[in-house]
């Protein structure tokens, strides 16, 4: 039985973890951040003479770390089961 009490979180595993052998997925969780290039609220920064700063040259936009698709959550409830017949 996998996922026996059927809580869901993020985790970018693809279709299931089993098939991708454990490895993340990050397309499948919102990475996105703001810039100047992006959005006209935001200030252009040097980055060899200045610091950004959150709020002022960047910021994350408002589906960061939100789900793409239904892959970013874990794998739901699943029973498997196994068995022979031998005549």
């Amino acid at each position: 039985m996998l996922n026996a009490f059927n809580q869901f979180q993020l985790c970018g595993c693809g279709g299931t973890v089993f098939n991708n052998g454990g490895g993340s997925d990050i397309r499948t969780i919102s990475n996105a951040v703001l810039t100047s290039v992006n959005s006209a609220a935001l200030r252009p920064f040097n980055p060899f003479t200045e610091t950004p700063v959150q709020g002022v040259n960047w910021n994350l936009s408002p589906t960061f770390g939100t789900a793409v698709n239904r892959f970013a959550y874990t794998s739901p409830r699943t029973f498997r089961f196994n068995f022979r017949v031998k005549f």
